[in-house]
């Protein structure tokens, strides 16, 4: 049984979080890409732990890469984790997304990059990323045409909210730890509540 519920595992670092903010979530969400980045890893759990979570449970794991990323030590955990995942599972889930001119590692050449160190490449780059997946899409969001501006905010957040409520399902379905459900059975049921009270 496939234990996928993400399509990206996103790992950058802090100096990069604008670009992932301004231009990569909004392309991933308008295409109902399912995607986790650290920001959304459990407190109190250890990080290798976590890590280990986003990268077997994600189809492809999007390194963003500039010249702090590559100066980071902890990033060469995720690289060669996700390097060797795809060895064990003969797949290539690794995918560096380029945001300047650099000369990778060795570890990192074995793949192709997708290059986003200018803005002319970005239609293609993002084409070949959004195409890189195969797991199915999530519903198309309802259309906000002809609401008001607080009709439009309501919707948003019950779009958000079905997101997260069918994440948490299906992370929900493949877990087998039983602590770790009775949390998710509480998340479920808040989330379940908040769009309850929407309706």
């Amino acid at each position: 049984m496939s234990t996928l519920i993400y399509d990206f595992f996103i790992s950058t670092v802090e100096t990069d979080q604008a670009w992932v903010q301004q231009h990569l979530l909004p392309i991933l969400t308008a295409a109902n890409k399912r995607y986790l980045t650290e920001a959304e890893f459990q407190p109190g759990q250890p990080r290798l732990l976590e890590l280990e979570r986003a990268i077997t449970h994600s189809e492809k794991t999007l390194l963003i890469l500039s010249a702090a990323y590559l100066q980071t030590d902890s990033n060469v955990i995720i690289d060669l984790f996700a390097m060797h995942y795809g060895l064990e599972t003969r797949t290539w889930p690794v995918i560096p997304l380029l945001l300047a001119k650099l000369e990778l590692p060795p570890r990192l050449r074995l793949v192709i990059p997708l290059d986003f160190s200018q803005a002319a490449a970005y239609p293609d780059s993002y084409r070949r990323l959004l195409n890189s997946t195969e797991l199915p899409s999530l519903p198309k969001p309802l259309p906000a045409q002809g609401l008001n501006p607080v009709q439009k905010l309501q919707l948003e957040r019950q779009q958000r909210l079905t997101h997260k409520l069918a994440r948490l399902q299906n992370q929900y379905d493949l877990e087998t730890r039983e602590e770790e459900k009775m949390r998710l059975e509480y998340l479920i049921k808040d989330t379940q509540a908040s769009l309850d009270a929407l309706s």
